[in-house]
């Protein structure tokens, strides 16, 4: 084979890569639980208004998104356990012993897709799976909450 003809391969084989990868990228459409085993969430990183040029201002965008991702997900998660236990916002929100829960669960955290929005900003879809998650969360946090009101 020739260079052109071996360069012409790798290249369709490239774009075929990365066709499939906005294909999953489309399929994430919630956040939030999706089922009791997993967790998903989109963490968002805007552009530094002070950089010049794209690629500039994508680096700036990826930097903040991965900076935001830890803050992104505890919030997240904290969101989905309001809807559980309304009427314990405050504590959900302010609680330490809660939030360093939260914090070792965000260590599970896996980001399963990448990319930029026509804003320039860069999202990582994070997920966090385990065999009864959500379950496994709603009680340790009951738990806390209980033990915080004896």
């Amino acid at each position: 084979m020739t260079k052109v003809s071996t360069i012409f391969i790798f290249m369709i084989l490239f774009l075929c890569s990365c066709a499939g990868k906005e294909t999953k990228v489309d399929s994430v459409k919630s956040e939030g639980f999706i089922n009791d085993d997993e967790f998903r969430i989109i963490v968002r990183g805007e552009p530094d208004k002070n950089a010049q040029g794209l690629l500039s201002s994508r680096e700036s965008a990826l930097i903040n998104s991965y900076q935001n991702a830890r803050d992104f997900v505890i919030t997240g998660l904290k969101n989905e356990l309001i809807k559980t236990f309304p009427a314990k916002k405050t504590q959900l929100e302010y609680n330490i012993e809660i939030t360093n829960y939260l914090d070792a669960t965000y260590l599970k955290a896996k980001p399963i897709a990448e990319y930029y929005e026509s804003s320039g900003s860069h999202c990582i879809i994070i997920k966090i799976s385990e065999k009864n998650i959500k379950n496994a969360i709603t009680a340790q946090i009951n738990n806390i909450l209980q033990a915080g009101n004896q």
